[in-house]
């Protein structure tokens, strides 16, 4: 039965019809999706020279701190420079697969091509996973956080 349910999708996939009025969704989808993906390019970019700068500053001013409490401070730095860079890497991604997906579809479009269609839609589904699967991680994330704070809270109050 299971062979019988797979003949059907099959040959449902064939004969779906990409008609004028979905070329022009899928055509505005893409716009759209361009504009965001730059969007995401100059802000990965932005972050990185962040980052750079703060690892840049934090090590000049650790260096040059004469007290340790000005040089802990200083020495959090280039570790929060690292952070914003591995952020904007990742940040990156969502971003580059949006704009595949925008540039394979409108090849797709332009050129009636059944195969860029779907490798264009396949970098949609990589978008929305990515981006999934960092939502996920800010929640998880945060949660641990937010219950770490909570037991040195309580933890501080029971010692005091």
């Amino acid at each position: 039965m299971e062979t019988l349910i797979n003949n059907t999708e099959t040959e449902n996939t064939q004969n779906l019809l990409v008609t004028a009025e979905i070329q022009t969704y899928l055509r505005t989808a893409s716009n759209w999706a361009t504009f965001l993906a730059i969007l995401g390019f100059i802000g990965s970019f932005l972050m990185i020279l962040i980052g750079l700068a703060i690892t840049l500053i934090g090590g000049t001013l650790s260096s040059l701190s004469n007290t340790p409490d000005s040089a802990i401070g200083s020495a959090i730095l280039p570790y929060m420079g690292i952070f914003y860079i591995i952020i904007a890497v990742i940040y990156f991604l969502p971003a580059l697969y949006l704009f595949q997906f925008a540039e394979k579809t409108k090849k797709a479009i332009d050129n009636y091509n059944q195969e860029l269609l779907s490798a264009g839609l396949e970098k949609l589904k990589s978008t929305f996973k990515t981006l999934g699967i960092m939502t996920i991680t800010f929640i998880v994330i945060t949660i641990v956080g937010y219950g770490t704070l909570i037991a040195f809270m309580l933890q501080s109050k029971i010692l005091s």
